[in-house]
């Protein structure tokens, strides 16, 4: 939307019910890529961004057709320019070809513009990717022009587009966060439109001392030469002043992110700056309903920021809060940048809501009683994101009246509320009432259940719930003997099983089952209660499961099963584990400092001296050992430390090594009780030592570290391994990443590269996700080998000289397995691949092209 208000003067305005009639709202419809053309008039227009569409090409496609444009193809002229080839076009698409008839589409006297956004690509829905369906006539000289581009709007968009909205010949669309207005040579009348981020305001510092003189009595009634001030997107905006000749420098501020100058002169003036402006973040912002984004959204926001919004929603209601989108630098105290929400005027810490960082954000917050929230924002000097967009609303928490009717429970949720049912229940079709079907309480101590109808299909739209219990000392073990339900087991999207509270699941305490499994799945229980549910959705039914179940003595709960430190419960035994630096000793209960050596084979995770919080043992050489997933280095960060102090670290200190011993290369010493800075290794290896001696001894340290992608790697005659990502196997790659990794080799050989798994986003064009690789070290355009996409697996690669650069870039959407290669030093590859560009293109994907539903 910016790109359109930065080349043209349409706006794009926050709907706000009671003021707009007709507005245009974002979803995911099942045409893909679609949208109306123009304005419909009945309300809400819907403007469809599905799988794949949310690019900025493709959305600044559809919104060209609710500002008015249909496809450049199908102009009543379009004979003369392009030829369509129909028998490529795939069954039931002819209609996106049709030609429009002369008075369906007003050109606004623009001549056929092949770089239109509007224009459909050669290949659009094409039976084959071989296969063209439009191209434009071949011209008597040259070669045919190129069509489909998604990167911009074209000069005749923006031509015809300020046409159609009658945009003044002198506008200028400003969205920089600070700047200054000059007069334009030659122009006796302009304007200006300053957009800064949702939340923010603009301030404004305006001089008319380079206007001629009024002929009026009074600025009031000037009608040759003055300056307006607009509070908004358009001439039409609520008037925050005038100024004319004479009229000392004058300060505005907008009440929202927008504000407007219209200059009016009866001489041409010169190009001399005549008002500056500033989009200030924060504010005092009232209604039922609004957004606030952080500073620059949707780009990263800047250094050093400090805004206080102060957001009121009507007596009697509560203030609630939808995250749309969250992303500020990580930190595990949120030291750093962060977000805080406090409840009512005070931001005191009794009245702390959430203080937040990190790339997920809460769906939703919701003040406990008050009409008014605060919500500051603090960025530091250091690693900007891309923010937050929120949207706040007035909340009444309708479960608290008698006017919600559900027959079981009430479940609120911010602008609404909705019915479930207690076990043994499903809610009926009205939403509120509750019948009799599968699920139930279970008996005490050991039973057996299964899906409805098993071992036939099991019903569509069902939800079935059992609640397992024991008696307390005891937990529950639920064997899956036989499970096949709809769903990747990766996903788990539609038909699935969800068991709570469970052990084994690092970060959660809930595993989600879907997929067939050939093998028993056993769970055990956190606690003497477990919840097992079943849903189905409308389509797509198997056989379903049959379970068992049993209670387990809890060993651990006694005593802590006699274990010193940590005490696992595992079905009909449990098991001694020691915190990280400390070792088990042969009792298998108690834990020895007699070695404390340490070893760490998890890409995140966090180690802690002996003992810590307490002193650390004397006289030792404490080790330990952090190995993560090839292709990745170790981001080590000291969240605790307090070592005893020497201006030489002599005495105790912490050494940290970039390898897997002491005999590598050394990263620093460290003592006293300043946290080192973070450290980041070389390649996947990190050594720690804490070194003591017998006297003196202080809390120790506590770190965290994590994995960070890329690196520089040495090429040898034994193959190396690089994985996409920290946790592959485990999970999709993350998106928004960006990883460069430099593989090098002695002297006169070649850097061989081969791909052993591949499974990036699908596109034709590897825009999105995408891994590109070049012939040496440095990202040239010419030394580029190809970007590769999709599930294809690339050719072997030799670099030319001693090297090979690999980048590997995802967006904000679709994440996939990612990838693995391999590399070895061979023999230089003496023609260079570089100078061939090729690409791995995906399938055909309809939902990727941007379609018109007319």
């Amino acid at each position: 939307m910016h790109h359109w208000e930065n080349h043209t003067c349409v706006s794009f305005v926050p709907y706000r019910p009671g003021l707009h009639r007709d507005y245009i709202i974002f979803t995911t419809d099942k045409c893909g890529c679609c949208s109306y053309v123009g304005r419909r008039g009945d309300g809400e227009q819907i403007i469809s961004i599905g799988k794949n569409c949310d690019k900025f090409g493709i959305i600044v496609h559809e919104l060209g057709h609710v500002v008015g444009f249909s496809h450049e193809h199908t102009r009543p002229d379009r004979d003369d320019y392009v030829e369509i080839f129909r028998k490529n076009i795939q069954d039931g698409q002819d209609y996106n070809f049709d030609k429009a008839k002369p008075d369906e589409i007003n050109t606004y006297g623009q001549t056929y513009d092949y770089q239109s956004i509007m224009h459909y690509a050669r290949d659009t829905f094409a039976r084959g990717a071989y296969l063209d369906t439009i191209l434009p006539r071949k011209p008597a000289v040259g070669e045919r022009p190129k069509i489909g581009q998604r990167t911009k709007l074209s000069d005749g968009d923006i031509r015809q587009t300020n046409k159609m909205y009658r945009c003044p010949a002198c506008y200028h669309t400003l969205l920089s966060e600070s700047g200054e207005m000059r007069y334009n040579d030659g122009q006796k009348q302009c304007h200006w439109r300053v957009i800064s981020a949702i939340g923010e305001r603009v301030m404004l510092n305006v001089s008319a001392k380079l206007l001629p003189k009024m002929t009026a009595k009074s600025c009031l009634y000037e009608e040759k030469s003055y300056i307006e001030i607009r509070d908004g997107f358009t001439m039409t905006s609520q008037l925050l002043g005038k100024i004319c000749h004479g009229t000392s420098v004058k300060n505005f501020t907008s009440s929202q992110n927008a504000i407007t100058l219209i200059v009016i002169s009866s001489n041409f003036l010169a190009p001399l700056p005549f008002a500056r402006f500033k989009a200030v973040c924060g504010g005092i912002i009232t209604g039922t309903s609004g957004i606030v984004q952080s500073p620059r959204y949707p780009e990263p926001y800047p250094a050093n920021q400090n805004c206080v919004w102060q957001i009121s929603v009507p007596v009697g209601y509560r203030v609630a809060i939808i995250f749309r989108y969250f992303s500020i630098e990580s930190h595990k105290a949120c030291s750093y940048d962060r977000l805080e929400v406090y409840e009512g005027t005070n931001d005191t810490e009794d009245n702390l809501i959430a203080r937040l960082c990190g790339h997920r954000g809460p769906k939703y917050l919701t003040a406990n009683n008050s009409n008014t929230a605060i919500v500051k924002f603090f960025s530091d000097a250091s690693i900007q994101k891309t923010g937050f967009s929120l949207e706040f609303l007035r909340e009444v928490n309708e479960c608290e009246t008698s006017d919600h009717r559900c027959e079981h429970i009430c479940i609120n949720h911010i602008g609404g509320y909705h019915c479930d049912c207690r076990s043994g229940f499903a809610l009926r079709a009205d939403g509120h009432t509750c019948e009799s079907t599968c699920g139930g309480e279970l008996p005490l101590g050991k039973g057996e259940f299964s899906s409805p109808n098993f071992p036939e299909p099991y019903d569509s739209s069902k939800k079935c719930i059992w609640e397992i219990k024991a008696n307390p000392g005891y937990r529950i073990v639920v064997n899956f003997t036989t499970f096949n339900v709809e769903g990747l087991k990766s996903e788990c999207e539609y038909d699935h099983v969800q068991v709570k509270p469970v052990n084994g699941m690092p970060g959660t305490d809930e595993v989600r089952l879907c997929g067939e499994y050939t093998e028993p799945i056993v769970l055990l229980s956190q606690t003497n209660e477990l919840r097992v549910a079943f849903s189905t959705d409308n389509s797509m039914e198997r056989s379903g499961f049959t379970a068992t179940y049993f209670s387990d003595y809890d060993e651990c709960a006694k005593d802590n099963g006699g274990c010193e430190q940590i005490c696992i419960n595992i079905i009909d035994s449990y098991e001694c584990q020691c915190y990280g630096g400390v070792s088990l000793a042969e009792d298998g209960h108690s834990c020895s400092t007699s070695e404390c050596s340490y070893q760490s084979y998890e890409p995140f995770g966090t180690i802690q001296s002996t003992d810590f919080p307490k002193a650390y043992p004397t006289g030792k050489n404490c080790t330990w050992h952090i190995l993560t997933t090839p292709g990745h280095r170790i981001l080590l960060t000291f969240e605790f430390f307090d070592v005893e102090d020497h201006y030489s670290c002599r005495y105790d200190h912490v050494s940290i090594y970039d390898g897997g011993d002491q005999l590598s290369r050394s990263l620093g010493t460290f003592c006293g009780m300043v946290p080192p800075p973070s450290v980041s290794s070389s390649g996947n290896q990190m050594f720690v030592v804490l070194r003591s001696d017998e006297t003196q001894p202080r809390r120790g340290f506590n770190a965290s570290y994590t994995s960070e992608c890329g690196g520089r790697l040495k090429a040898d005659s034994t193959p190396g391994f690089v994985y996409s990502h920290a946790r592959y196997g485990d999970r999709k790659y993350a998106k928004m990443t960006k990883c460069v990794w430099e593989i090098y080799a002695e002297a006169g050989t070649g850097v061989k590269l081969e791909f052993t798994q591949f499974d990036i986003e699908k596109e034709r064009g590897c825009e999105y996700d995408f891994v590109s690789i070049y012939d040496g070290l440095a990202k040239q355009d010419k030394l580029l080998i190809g970007q590769f996409c999709g599930d294809d697996l690339p050719g072997a690669i030799t670099s030319s000289a001693n090297g090979l650069l690999i980048e590997f870039v995802t967006d904000d959407n679709v994440e996939q397995k990612g990838f693995v290669f391999q590399y070895a030093s061979s023999p230089a590859f003496k023609q260079p691949t570089s100078r061939r560009t090729t690409t791995v293109q995906p399938s055909d994907d309809l939902s990727a092209r941007p379609i018109l539903n007319n």
